[in-house]
């Protein structure tokens, strides 16, 4: 399985439903345009607890400053 469907398909299988939707929607629709480095900061965003990045996406709690993806995301849902 190549990353950018590793990445979709780990996005959608959280754990959590409300975390499927916020990050499984930006997979699909922006991981196919990712350059290499996104695709790995994106990776490595994944490893984060669900209740820390569901807080980040939904501004419960200040995004950490070197979470350039976690802005994405939440950006990508803030124009929606």
């Amino acid at each position: 399985m190549n990353l950018r469907k590793k990445l979709i398909y780990q996005s959608w299988h959280r754990g959590t439903r409300e975390n499927d939707l916020l990050l499984g929607l930006f997979a699909e629709e922006i991981i196919p345009t990712l350059s290499d480095g996104d695709l790995e900061a994106y990776n490595q965003m994944l490893k984060h607890e669900d209740a820390d990045l569901f807080a980040w996406i939904t501004n419960q709690k200040p995004i950490p400053e070197n979470e350039i993806m976690v802005r994405r995301v939440r950006d990508f849902h803030q124009c929606r």
